[in-house]
């Protein structure tokens, strides 16, 4: 008995592009980390709210009280170290921003303190936190806690 020879195959066969008509959507540009600095109002967060304590690379360890509030840049905490005394302290929201920013704050600060006035703040000290708030960097800055805010005393009013 003969076999039937099989058909050949072409391996040479031009491809075809079939063009299909999609409807155009617009591009969703993917969703930005959380951690970027425009994430708004992180403070409303619970793992923010909650934030037991800030241990600082010294050893020293500062027990938070409440938020005292928040702004572009960072949080500030009202913290209560061992002598129990109140500080505040702010602690920089992680973000796309360059590193310097942190440093030109700090300089301000420093510069500041050297010829102290009454209305303005006195840094008491600055320091790196091993258990940072989430979306926080490790950087913290103390200073005295104050009254409240103008946007208080305009709200009140």
């Amino acid at each position: 008995m003969k076999r039937k020879a099989s058909p050949k195959v072409s391996t040479s066969a031009k491809k075809v592009a079939i063009k299909r008509e999609v409807p155009e959507s617009p591009v969703e540009p993917p969703p930005r980390p959380i951690t970027e600095i425009d994430i708004g109002n992180i403070s409303a967060l619970d793992e923010i709210k909650s934030h037991p304590f800030l241990r600082m690379r010294t050893g020293r360890m500062f027990e938070v009280q409440k938020i005292l509030g928040e702004g572009v840049f960072g949080l500030v905490y009202e913290v209560v170290n061992k002598k129990k005394e109140r500080l505040a302290a702010k602690v920089m929201k992680t973000s796309n921003e360059p590193a310097d920013l942190w440093k030109i704050e700090l300089i301000i600060l420093e510069k500041l303190s050297k010829k102290p006035h009454e209305n303005i703040l006195q840094m008491i000290s600055s320091g790196t936190c091993l258990n940072p708030p989430p979306y926080c960097s490790r950087n913290v800055i103390f200073l005295p806690v104050v009254g409240p805010t103008l946007l208080d005393i305009i709200d009140s009013e």
